[in-house]
């Protein structure tokens, strides 16, 4: 896992100049010394927690996978035709540049969906 730490140069100069000595990367070096300093983790406890949603006791509604593919389906279909309308709305307008014609957005959107 990476994380960011601020340490004071002279600090950091130490633990450089100890990983050097003794032929280890400043990140094993690192490792070493925080697990002198906190011992080892219990073998029983997993490193992260592992997150399961819904919680075990929840009464949230189960989510399969195929609701979220049909959902992101919908929106996905949503937000083409909403891009449909705009490219209407700009072809009407002489001020804008040409956008790409209703029927190609329906070509694309009609792929998408095979």
């Amino acid at each position: 896992m990476k994380t960011t730490i601020e340490l004071a140069d002279e600090l950091l100069h130490r633990a450089k100049q100890a990983a050097l000595a003794r032929s280890r990367s400043l990140k094993e070096a690192i490792a070493s010394v925080l697990v002198q300093a906190l011992g080892r983790a219990p073998s029983s406890q997993p490193p992260l927690r592992t997150v399961v949603w819904p919680p075990a006791n929840s009464q949230a509604a189960q989510v399969s996978g195929d609701d979220i593919r049909r959902n992101i389906r919908l929106e996905r279909d949503h937000l083409v035709e909403l891009s449909i309308n705009l490219a209407k709305d700009l072809k009407s307008d002489p001020k804008t540049k040409p956008v790409p014609s209703e029927r190609k957005a329906r070509k694309a959107n009609e792929r998408r969906q095979k």
